[in-house]
């Protein structure tokens, strides 16, 4: 790719850098993120770089039916014979509902209590521990699609710690509250890219790292699935950018440096060097001021 010339009023400053096209394969549901920028500051010769749609979102996936499938574990009154509650639970045979659907396991009085099988006419299955009528403890749901989760419930919903994984390779480790993705976890996207750090109700949100599947990596702030507050970008054959973001866009005060030991320091505005800034080569700082990317004074 070709450089730009970068000059001040003087004529004199740095070369740009060369643009780097950083587009992947979106997945489902796409947010933006920015590629690097060149070093432009031409007042002639400005170009913003191309925006990649390659962050994927985790509530997309989550809303499959899992935790919630008709009303996450439906209760259901016992149809058989009414007995009075127990004290201890007790196994009986396999009951079958209206609906077709049928429990295996242990009861206490007419409530699933205990461990036990609930299987839905649909193919879902729920296998693990009930308390009063409801998913309580440790379970395993899987649904008729293949996918799958495995770990705590409480009170029919995802709560503690969880294993997801769906048919199409995606996986989350970590914790989840009242049936949403909460707390610190581990997500896998089936493409390779990976994200580890904070959820806030299945989505992206606190510190967190997200790594793509060509080594390109953020770490730092988010909020709603968007780079959004303090972090820093690393482009494995380009360089790194540290500062401020808004809206997945480099906005503030940030650096962004060249592995060639080229600079840019200064203001950023909607992804686009504009502001007071600095350009520095060979150890040469030149200040001026940039609008939309380009050098104007």
């Amino acid at each position: 790719m070709g450089q730009t010339a970068c000059t001040n009023k003087e004529g004199q400053c740095c070369k740009g850098g060369d643009q780097q096209s950083e587009t992947i394969v979106a997945a489902a549901k796409p947010q933006t993120v920015e590629d690097p920028p060149p070093l432009s500051a031409s007042k002639d010769n400005a170009s913003k770089t191309t925006k990649s749609n390659d962050v994927k979102t985790t509530s997309a996936i989550s809303s499959e039916p899992m935790s919630e499938k008709k009303s996450a574990i439906a209760k259901k009154e016992y149809e058989g014979e009414e007995m009075e509650a127990e004290s201890a639970s007790e196994t009986r045979p396999r009951h079958t509902y209206d609906n077709q659907s049928t429990y295996t396991g242990e009861w206490l009085g007419t409530a699933r209590h205990g461990a036990g099988i609930h299987v839905w006419a649909d193919g879902d299955v729920y296998e693990g521990q009930w308390k009063h009528d409801m998913a309580s403890g440790t379970g395993t749901y899987t649904n008729a699609a293949g996918a799958k989760y495995e770990g705590k419930w409480e009170d029919d919903r995802q709560h503690g710690d969880g294993v997801e994984v769906w048919p199409h390779g995606d996986s989350f480790t970590g914790q989840y509250k009242n049936g949403l993705k909460s707390g610190h976890g581990d997500f896998r996207f089936a493409d390779g890219s990976r994200y580890v750090g904070e959820f806030l109700h299945n989505d992206m949100h606190g510190q967190g790292t997200y790594t793509w599947s060509d080594g390109r990596d953020y770490k730092g702030e988010w909020s709603r699935n968007h780079m959004h507050g303090k972090g820093c970008s690393t482009w494995v054959d380009v360089g790194c950018y540290e500062g401020e973001y808004k809206g997945d866009q480099k906005h503030g005060e940030g650096v962004f440096k060249w592995n060639d030991g080229r600079e840019y320091s200064g203001q950023w505005r909607e992804g686009w060097q504009h502001g007071k800034g600095c350009c520095v080569e060979s150890g040469t700082k030149n200040h001026g001021t940039w609008d939309a990317g380009r050098r104007v004074a």
